[in-house]
Parts: structure tokens; C-alpha cells; sequence
């Protein structure tokens, strides 16, 4: 427009996105996202390949009903996400036990998976969703089974992992939950 400085219809610009999408994020974290980005791939890599271990320690594992990941054979989504994922399935694995009371047991009693709600972490997270992130959709046929249990696997080691799971498991099902 006449009259307005370069500057100024930057900072209008700027002022119209930021009203538009939402905050925009200062330097620093602009610096740590960039920062993050560098190791990106390795981390995804190793988080995927740590998730296809313990979604295949699950699928054998006593108690378990049911294990939803796109990288089991038994998935079935597994051929269409064979064909669109070609350097792994992800990193989040969904599984289910016979019961509520199991599945929040096992939700939490693991110590090595942290009790909490997230996605992308470098370090495991385990949630029931039934009473976390879809409570509100309890009633509803979208409502999350009963016995589901999520994790959102990180990148420690995949064995320190399946013994964890394994051990929760093992002391929720000998409680009798």
C-alpha cells in the first residue's frame, strides 16, 4: 500500500498469520526445533524399529487379546502400509487385554514406560485411552475398546522395553485385575 514501510507490511504480514494459525514461536525455539530436525531420521528409524519389536513381543505375549500395529503381518492395514512406508510402520502400538481393570493395570505398572499422553517422545509413553485422551467419546461408537492400552515407543532398549510390558503383564494378570 503507498505509504506503508517494507517493515511495516512485513509486520502486517506477520500479524495476519499469527492471528490466522495461531502463536508464533520465538527464536530459541525456532533454534531447538532446527536443532531437533538434524537428528530426525536416526531418531524415527530407531523409535520404528524399537515399536515392530515390541508389537512382535506382544503378539506372543500370555494375556494379550489383540495387538494393533501396521507392521505385524497379522495387521490389517499391514499390505497398504508395506506399500506407503517404506523405512518402517511408526511408532505407536496399540494393544488390547480381556479387561478394563487389566488393561489400567498394565497402564500403570510398567516402569520403564511413562504414564502419560503424547506422541514423538524420544522416551516410551504408555496412556489407557478409555479414561485419557477419548474419555469424552466413552459413550459413543467411536469410544476406544475397554481393554486398549497405547504406547508411543522411544528409544531406549527394545529388550529393557518388552521386559517391561512383560512384567507389568505378568503382575497385573497374577493380581487377578
Amino acid at each position: 500500500e503507498p505509504g506503508l514501510s517494507g517493515s511495516r507490511l512485513v509486520w502486517e504480514e506477520l500479524h495476519w498469520w499469527q492471528n490466522a494459525t495461531g502463536a508464533v514461536p520465538g527464536p530459541f525455539d525456532c533454534w531447538l526445533a532446527h536443532r531437533g530436525l538434524r537428528t530426525l531420521p536416526v531418531r524415527v528409524r530407531r523409535a520404528s524399529a524399537n515399536a515392530q519389536a515390541v508389537a512382535e513381543a506382544l503378539a506372543q505375549a500370555p494375556g494379550v487379546t489383540a495387538v494393533r500395529y501396521p507392521g505385524l503381518a497379522s495387521d490389517p492395514g499391514h499390505a497398504l502400509a508395506a506399500a506407503q512406508m517404506a523405512d518402517g510402520f511408526g511408532a505407536v502400538v496399540s494393544f488390547e487385554l480381556a479387561t478394563p481393570e487389566l488393561a489400567r493395570a498394565v497402564a500403570e505398572g510398567t516402569h520403564v514406560f511413562r504414564l502419560a499422553v503424547s506422541l514423538g517422545a524420544v522416551e516410551s509413553l504408555i496412556e489407557y485411552p478409555r479414561t485419557m485422551t477419548h474419555s469424552a467419546l466413552r459413550d459413543t461408537p467411536e469410544a476406544a475398546p475397554a481393554g486398549l492400552v497405547r504406547l508411543a515407543v522411544g528409544l531406549e532398549d527394545p529388550a529393557d522395553l518388552i521386559a517391561d510390558l512383560a512384567g507389568a503383564i505378568g503382575r497385573a494378570v497374577a493380581a487377578g485385575r
